[in-house]
């Protein structure tokens, strides 16, 4: 079934600096930043897809064992993004392998170099991000429920934590104990910091589960909340129903093309087995917070229904998400589309996706005989 888009006019016109590298020899150089996280294996086997022997993958990452710096082209070590010598060790290797484009792909990368687009745009090299207003909105749970709350994008109910005080009134407007809640770090990633509120239960019990996030009780939390000092964490309902996650591929909030995908099992925020769908709804929901975010390029949606079966914005990936090779095999090469966006390319008006097309994880590993880097 295919899904038309508009092509953006904007795109044509969006900056005019030079893209010699990748024009005048027909090679396309490419930096991949973070290339140990989920999506990497997926994200390379796209671009080489597309681009064939004319791209060059270079990956750089913070650790030695991070599997992607093996399976690009050229793998580099790099310093902790905040540190002093991550930008200085960065545009060496940019020179050196003479890279015209960064592809940032883990979530805090995506504020870093929103944030530096402008020095990297200065020297010749495009990035692959969005607006740092926008990402870091999207990056923040407590900034994009406040923001989806005033535009009347449905988010589910949640009460953030600022103090001891404000545990118990939270969950008293969340009418627990009699319904579970679900506790979430403002900031956070993969799941992380993610945990399930309900009477009686315990992380020991969470131990024997396969998967999902673990449970806690009211008293836990307010212990944990105790040791974190109570300045990132929201109260929410819990959304019992079917769970969603969109990948849309947009320009300054314009969709393109969206894929929705129906999560069946997951685990640390990963999709086991999942599913592409043909749903309106869901895939208008997606549409609609990546408008008001104004996200361009890739960006993930998730989203699941309540009690009532009404779906809700769970959160905001502004970035390639890790089961994106799905929305590939379905028929929509996002990753290569949106670099093609960032080098002021046409893309495609229309995509033929394969609804029905289904994902079960199993894991695998990447072998090779050299030593890590160091």
């Amino acid at each position: 079934m295919a899904q038309s888009g508009k092509w953006p006019a904007a795109v044509r016109a969006q900056n005019t600096m030079s893209t010699a590298t990748a024009q005048d020899d027909n090679q396309l150089r490419c930096l991949c930043t973070s290339v140990g996280n989920d999506g990497f294996v997926a994200v390379h086997s796209a671009l080489k897809a597309f681009y064939g022997e004319t791209i060059t993958i270079i990956g750089c990452d913070i650790r030695p064992d991070a599997y992607g710096l093996y399976l690009a082209d050229k793998g580099y070590l790099v310093p902790e993004r905040d540190s002093s010598g991550f930008l200085e060790k960065l545009m060496k290797i940019l020179r050196e392998e003479k890279c015209s484009i960064i592809y940032p792909l883990s979530t805090f990368d995506q504020e870093y170099f929103a944030a530096h687009r402008r020095f990297f745009e200065e020297n010749g090299i495009r990035v692959v991000v969005s607006d740092l207003r926008s990402v870091s909105t999207a990056n923040d749970k407590l900034k994009l429920y406040d923001l989806c709350r005033r535009v009347g994008i449905r988010v589910a109910a949640y009460v953030p934590l600022h103090a001891p005080s404000s545990l118990n009134i939270a969950l008293q407007e969340l009418d627990y104990p009699q319904l579970p809640v679900v506790f979430k770090l403002s900031r956070s990633t993969a799941a992380r910091g993610l945990a399930i509120i309900r009477k009686g239960g315990s992380i020991f019990e969470s131990i024997h589960r396969p998967n999902g996030p673990p449970y806690m009780s009211a008293e836990e939390l307010s212990r944990t909340l105790a040791q974190m000092g109570w300045s990132s964490g929201i109260l929410c309902e819990y959304l019992p129903g079917d769970e969603y996650s969109v990948d849309v591929l947009s320009w300054k909030g314009e969709t393109l093309v969206s894929v929705v995908r129906k999560r069946y099992a997951t685990t640390g925020g990963l999709a086991l087995h999942a599913e592409v769908v043909d749903d309106p709804d869901i895939r208008s929901l997606a549409e609609a917070v990546v408008r008001e975010l104004n996200l361009s390029y890739t960006s993930n949606v998730q989203i699941r229904k309540n009690s009532q079966n009404v779906p809700c914005l769970m959160e905001v990936n502004p970035r390639i998400p890790g089961t994106i090779g799905l929305t590939v095999q379905a028929g929509v090469n996002m990753p290569a589309v949106a670099l093609e966006l960032a080098l002021g390319r046409e893309v495609p008006s229309r995509f033929s996706i394969s609804y029905g097309l289904r994902i079960m994880r199993y894991w695998s590993g990447f072998y090779h005989r050299d030593g890590l880097l160091s």
